[in-house]
């Protein structure tokens, strides 16, 4: 039998018997950890908490990795150890090799964190703080168009004790804090509160908003509320009924079309969630797309932005993609009553 075939096998009875316990789990001695973070970063009580650990082992080992319950230390203060073993054949282990690996916490309460990666002796080797917020109770209004150049205010509306509140920013990277100060955080919740709060400028592109209460009582973790932002290059595109935005905002597509009856009108976009290359455009309705529309970034082996347009019907179209970095502009379309081809232009736009 060749080494490769054995150490698959070995690799496959190991993953069958690591739960059973069938597998001695090795200190993680020669193990190093480069990072270890939790996701997301700034967890309510609500929230699944996932620990993300990255590092390397040795060669041909699994890493195993066992978080434990939470263990109080003190009012809102609390300790989670998590296991790092390794799992490994019985051979020599010259080389390492990287691993990352998530694993879920159980559910937290409230209050500060110390989560540290240890041993099977129990000996730390990596150590992070976090804590767990309560959920904030904050209606959050994003501006609607929001560029580096204005990225605008958010308005915030929450149930608030007596006084006038006040709110301070920070930005941290892609994360953008509000913590909203309160005269008298001890007086009952009476009245809605509302605050425009603006923003600082923020770089092209999303970042995460996160807005911190004051706690309830005052010696409890701040209520958070969380949102996206999503900021535009300043000329770039701004998505409206007639008019799809894909990649950040750079490239702006809209479209006409004609059908049998001598009728005319205006393309309406579809943008597809999480996806900022590609969308829909529909003509008589909601639920029947007409176009799919990719503009794909081929830079790095072709100097070029593609562009990829596909029709499901023979009504006439005309369809314009524009490239707001650059100015440059083309245009696809298809006869009424012809069936239409995939466009595939791979030299629609220079890359910068």
């Amino acid at each position: 039998m060749s080494d490769v075939t054995s150490r698959r096998r070995w690799r496959s009875r190991i993953v069958a018997a690591a739960a059973t316990a069938l597998i001695s789990a090795a200190p993680a001695a020669a193990e190093t950890v480069s990072s270890l973070s939790i996701s997301p970063a700034a967890p309510t009580w609500r929230d699944r908490v996932e620990v993300v650990l990255a590092g390397t082992i040795p060669g041909d080992c699994i890493p195993i990795v066992a978080p434990a319950d939470a263990v109080r230390l003190g009012p809102d203060t609390y300790r989670i150890d998590v296991l790092l073993a390794t799992a490994c054949p019985p051979l020599e282990h010259p080389t390492s090799i990287p691993f990352e690996t998530r694993s879920e916490l159980h559910a937290l309460e409230p209050g500060s964190y110390t989560l540290r990666v240890v041993d099977a002796g129990g000996a730390p080797f990596a150590q992070l703080s976090f804590l767990v917020y309560e959920v904030g109770d904050a209606a959050i209004e994003l501006p609607a168009i929001s560029t580096a150049n204005h990225p605008g205010s958010v308005r915030l509306t929450w149930l608030a004790g007596a006084g006038t509140p006040a709110a301070s920013v920070e930005l941290d990277g892609s994360v953008v804090e509000v913590h909203v100060s309160s005269p008298s955080s001890l007086s009952p919740l009476t009245q809605l509160a509302s605050l425009d709060v603006p923003l600082p400028l923020l770089a092209v592109g999303r970042h995460e908003l996160r807005v911190f209460l004051p706690s309830l009582p005052p010696l409890l973790p701040p209520r958070l509320v969380r949102a996206e932002l999503h900021v535009l290059r300043p000329a770039a595109c701004v998505p409206d009924e007639q008019t799809l935005c894909l990649h950040d905002g750079r490239f702006r597509v809209s479209a006409t079309w004609r059908d049998f009856a001598g009728r005319t009108g205006a393309a309406h976009p579809a943008p597809l969630a999480g996806n900022e290359g590609s969308g829909l455009l529909w003509f008589f309705g909601p639920d029947n797309t007409e176009l799919t529309v990719k503009v794909l970034d081929a830079c790095v082996f072709s100097q070029h932005w593609w562009t990829f347009v596909s029709s499901s019907s023979t009504v006439q179209y005309t369809l314009t993609v524009a490239d707001t970095a650059t100015g440059r502009t083309r245009t696809y379309g298809n006869p009424l009553g012809q069936v239409p081809r995939l466009v595939a232009d791979t030299a629609a736009f220079a890359c910068p």
